[in-house]
């Protein structure tokens, strides 16, 4: 990749690339099946994005409305999203350690909040994630972004 990847919304063709960066950079147990992300990305395109050099794909960022405190479970298509839904969970944020220390990650998440602002009339929602693995240290159920 060179120095100067952007993020841009993912595309039904980048969920082979997805699955493959998902399968690098988490071990078995956190990564999901190319239907999952697929999934996601027909139910809220707005929220799916890959972090792109060309046709290099560095990254992959998926968040989504949601309603309630207990997160979606891993592998695990959506459904329809819900009726009133009351945070923008914050599903995934992966990127491959040569596109990390780049400001990559808070662009996305500048992204994410741009995305929650404004909902609920204008009120905005709080973006919700789940931390995994050593992203935070212990992992950290329902950690709150303001938006």
């Amino acid at each position: 990749m060179s120095a100067h990847p952007a993020w841009r919304a993912m595309r039904t063709g980048d969920i082979a690339a997805v699955k493959a960066l998902s399968d690098a950079i988490y071990p078995p147990a956190y990564s999901e099946r190319a239907e999952v992300y697929a999934g996601r990305l027909a139910l809220y395109p707005e929220g799916c994005a890959v972090l792109a050099d060309g046709a290099a794909i560095g990254g992959y960022l998926i968040a989504h409305p949601w309603a309630g405190a207990v997160p979606p479970a891993l592998d695990t298509p959506l459904g329809p999203l819900p009726d009133a839904p009351d945070r923008l969970w914050l599903h995934d944020l992966a990127l491959l350690p040569a596109c990390r220390g780049t400001g990559a990650a808070a662009a996305a998440v500048a992204r994410v909040t741009a995305l929650a602002v404004g909902q609920a009339g204008g009120q905005g929602w709080p973006v919700w994630l789940v931390a995994v693995g050593d992203a935070a240290g212990p992992p950290t159920r329902g950690a709150s972004l303001r938006a």
